[in-house]
């Protein structure tokens, strides 16, 4: 078995691995790392000695995940992380490459303190004999962390009961859930192409190239909901992470393990759309295909629209009362349908609103602000502008602190920039402390999520 070993030589890591047979170096990944090909992996060498080959990773001016969690952590800390990591786990699938590689270690895994930029090693071999399991990593990485007592740990009881109730493990259904937990709109590409297969097929070479020229394009689509002639049958249930479609009474999906829900075919709800607003009769939708395409479909009694066949269009503003939404009778003009000052796309509540309508908008990211614990009675402090002072004097500062008469008028600043955080003294008559120790006097020092902070007597804890 070959043996890994990590030392620190100043600010620099050294990591080794020690090749055994039938451990191999992949020189095509090998090569594929050192061209920066692959953003989020550090460049490793490959060595020869006399007991064999090696690969090697030097790591400079950064951290490793094990020393970054060494302070209080706090929920957005934890969660950013975690999905950078997953994102550079996804990457590699992507990418065909073998993610049992990717050295999933806190002590192997690096980040740059300041704007928390993630890195891995990846060994490039076949053969490993000490593969890394990406759900055993997830799973173990709380229990060696000490969260911020100031914080709702719910959220950790939602993260690990993710791996108690989804197995196997999914790094699709993680990242997921990951945003789930971090407030975010998930972003899904479930029924988007999944990529070319093909020439998947000719990188990693085999005997079913030669099969693989005569696929058609539509073979690439994991999941094609007009199209009503799948194999699978029109009760089919399709996998709402990945969009592989499975018999009807599948409890999971066969690919990624998620659990499924039946989904009736697209035409069956569109046909009961129209029919549950007295439009059964003229705006049911054709399956049966348009130019002999199945995949098209278009509403029964309307011209062809010009526009991109592969779009089904709507015309008419939508009215909505007591919680009802109703649809203004289908009236087709000439040339294009549902469309306006012949645009391809249908803009929907056109009429209503001006402009472009952007779907999904209600998901758009919130602003988050890094903020102050204060020790004295756990107040949360949101430090919500670029330079924000903190004093006993109201008219002068944006957290001003009444109770405590060492505090000075305008003791500190904290200074946001460029996703960089600051504390500055205002020349305070009894100074500003970060982690115990007194700072200089206009002097911007830098802060991280965890710092403490001491204005004279009164302390605070930084998070981000």
């Amino acid at each position: 078995m070959g043996k890994t070993t990590i030392e620190q030589k100043g600010r620099a890591f050294i990591i080794e691995k020690k090749l055994t047979y039938p451990e191999a170096v992949n020189e095509r990944e090998l090569n594929a790392i050192a061209a920066g090909q692959h953003g989020n992996l550090l460049s490793v060498i490959k060595e020869k000695g006399k007991k064999g080959s090696s690969i090697k990773c030097t790591v400079k001016d950064m951290i490793t995940l094990k020393s970054y969690f060494t302070s209080l952590v706090s929920k957005k800390m934890f969660l950013d992380t975690v999905f950078r990591i997953a994102s550079i786990i996804k990457e590699c699938e992507r990418k065909s490459l073998n993610t049992s590689n990717l050295m999933l270690d806190p002590e192997y895994i690096f980040i740059e303190p300041r704007m928390k930029e993630v890195k891995c090693v990846f060994l490039p071999m076949v053969n490993n004999s000490t593969p890394f399991s990406a759900g055993s990593f997830f799973r173990e990485l709380p229990f060696g962390i000490v969260f911020s007592k100031h914080e709702d740990h719910s959220y950790m009881s939602s993260y690990l009961k993710y791996f108690n109730s989804t197995s196997p493990f999914s790094i699709n259904g993680f990242e997921k859930m990951i945003l789930e937990l971090m407030g975010k709109k998930p972003v899904t590409n479930s029924y988007l192409p999944t990529g070319d297969q093909e020439g998947k097929q000719r990188e990693t070479g085999g005997a079913a190239e030669k099969n693989t020229e005569a696929k058609a394009v539509s073979a690439n689509i994991a999941y094609n909901p007009l199209n009503q002639s799948n194999p699978v049958g029109r009760n089919a249930t399709f996998c709402p992470q990945c969009g592989t479609a499975s018999p009807a009474g599948a409890n999971f999906c066969a690919n990624c393990g998620t659990a499924l829900k039946s989904v009736p075919p697209v035409a069956e709800i569109v046909n009961q759309l129209f029919a549950n607003v007295g439009l059964a009769g003229n705006g049911r939708a054709q399956t049966g295909g348009v130019d002999g395409n199945p995949s098209h479909t278009r509403l029964a009694g309307q011209p062809q629209p010009d526009a991109n066949p592969g779009h089904t269009q709507i015309s008419g503003p939508a009215q909505t009362t007591a919680g009802t939404t109703h649809y203004a009778e289908v009236q087709p003009p000439s040339g294009k349908i549902g469309t306006q000052n012949g645009s391809e796309t249908t803009v929907l509540g056109a009429e209503r609103f001006a402009g472009t309508t952007v779907l999904g908008s209600a998901f758009a990211d919130v602003a988050v602000f890094p903020y102050l614990i204060r020790e004295k009675n756990e107040e949360k402090i949101t430090v919500d502008k670029p330079v924000y002072r903190i004093g006993k004097e109201r008219s002068f500062c944006d957290y001003f602190i009444s109770d405590n008469n060492a505090i000075s008028r305008s003791h500190a600043d904290i200074i946001t920039r460029h996703n960089r955080y600051y504390i500055i003294d205002q020349n305070s008559t009894n100074k500003t402390y970060v982690d115990g120790r007194a700072i200089p006097v206009k002097q911007e020092v830098e802060i991280f999520s965890g710092t403490k902070l001491r204005l004279a007597n009164e302390e605070f804890v930084f998070y981000l």
